[in-house]
């Protein structure tokens, strides 16, 4: 189950509920008790001897130890024998691609890289910047940080293991020369344990954006940001999605002294 909406069962009132179309607390909290209501509706239909959660937004929406205990709260409730299976990608290739991401998402800013501040560590610089947003703005519902918490991976493997336990950590390599098979389906079938492989033929392959359609989504945000017309979202986001912006060309990567930066922190 790719869950992007199971992260918002763990999350608060925030960028992902205004995603979402949900401007309110006690709307942000029915949906919660509704995804976890599915859920659950889903384990009792299936009665599955394996479950797969499989969620990037997990790392990124659930970056304190309260939003993670809940989530294992919620997998000790059903009686789950869980394992954390983790892939880490290098920084220098992750950050492009994020971006390029948050572009689809409603970042209107250029991709930024800032080192954090000699005796800070990544973790705390970007949680800094998020309280500073915070304060700057207490009515804040959402917020893009450019360079995010969860890229310092020994500050995210460390929240993780220290809700799961360092024994139900799996940390594997996000590059195709590390993978089991030549691709990530196979190689998540053998490192799951998966019964039967999954089949990579029979799934879409993400493909990397131009910079230019990058640049053309960006300039989208700009004219219509995200968040100011709540009730128009739905439509900013189809227009910012739509196909004709697929521009040929090279995709988004970091300046040689960007790298050298991701590389050192």
């Amino acid at each position: 189950i790719n869950l992007y909406w199971l992260s918002l069962r763990f999350d608060q009132l925030g960028r992902g509920s205004l995603v979402a179309n949900l401007s309110d607390a006690q709307a942000f909290q029915a949906r919660q008790r509704h995804i976890k209501d599915k859920f659950r509706h889903e384990l009792d239909r299936t009665k599955p001897d394996r479950l797969v959660l499989s969620s990037e937004h997990l790392s990124m929406h659930l970056y304190d130890h309260d939003r993670v205990q809940s989530l294992k709260a919620v997998l000790d409730e059903i009686g789950a024998d869980t394992t954390v299976l983790v892939y880490l990608r290098e920084q220098v290739d992750l950050l492009p691609s994020f971006y390029g991401e948050e572009i689809k998402a409603g970042l209107k800013q250029r991709l930024q890289f800032q080192s954090p501040p000699e005796g800070q560590t990544f973790w705390d610089a970007a949680m800094q910047r998020r309280g500073r947003a915070k304060r700057k703005d207490p009515n804040l519902t959402f917020y893009i940080d450019p360079c995010p918490q969860w890229m310092d991976y020994e500050q995210l493997l460390r929240l993780w293991s220290s809700v799961f336990g360092e024994e139900k950590m799996k940390v594997c390599r996000f590059e195709r020369e590390s993978f089991i098979g030549g691709d990530i389906l196979s190689d998540f079938s053998v490192q799951a344990s998966l019964p039967q492989a999954l089949n990579a033929s029979d799934v879409r392959t993400n493909m990397s954006d131009s910079a230019i359609t990058t640049e053309l989504r960006r300039w989208i945000n700009r004219i219509v940001p995200l968040g100011v017309f709540p009730k128009l979202e739905r439509r900013r986001r189809r227009l910012v999605m739509k196909s004709w912006l697929s521009v040929p060309g090279k995709p988004v990567s970091l300046k040689p002294d960007q790298a050298e930066l991701v590389s050192e922190t």
